[in-house]
């Protein structure tokens, strides 16, 4: 799919190309069975279609999601600069000017309880199927 992805890039030449992907691909073997030789490949062929790279890691919660998630991200261009990745505004436990990470408890005080139309009830054999479980 990589293959695919950079053919597409060299096609199609978009200014900015952004990438996301699990962590794992930081570490993942390549062609060779050498550990992050996968994500050498892509930074590479990006870099040999005439692409500037910059790749991070980055965590949801360290942006005010209610989740900890860490993603890595290749933002890569070819007539701009490389754009920087924002920096964290929210910290495991705040300080240094962050604001502490978020709880799901936090997020779901802040919405509205949901009204009944926006809550779909199973019907039919779905409805009695369900009412058996209990």
């Amino acid at each position: 799919m990589v293959a695919q992805y950079v053919r597409l890039a060299d096609e199609l030449r978009p200014r900015f190309i952004a990438f996301e992907n699990v962590r794992g691909l930081l570490t993942a073997l390549g062609p060779n069975g050498k550990p992050g030789e996968a994500l050498r490949f892509i930074q590479g062929s990006l870099e040999e279609i005439g692409y500037a790279v910059s790749i991070a890691m980055l965590n949801a919660a360290d942006y005010g999601a209610p989740q900890r998630r860490v993603r890595l991200f290749l933002l890569a261009t070819t007539d701009y600069g490389l754009p920087t990745f924002p920096a964290p505004t929210h910290g495991r436990d705040g300080g240094l000017l962050r604001l502490p990470w978020v709880s799901l408890g936090d997020a779901l005080r802040t919405m509205a309880p949901p009204s009944d139309s926006d809550i779909v009830r199973p019907t039919g054999d779905k409805a009695s199927q369900l009412a058996e479980l209990s």
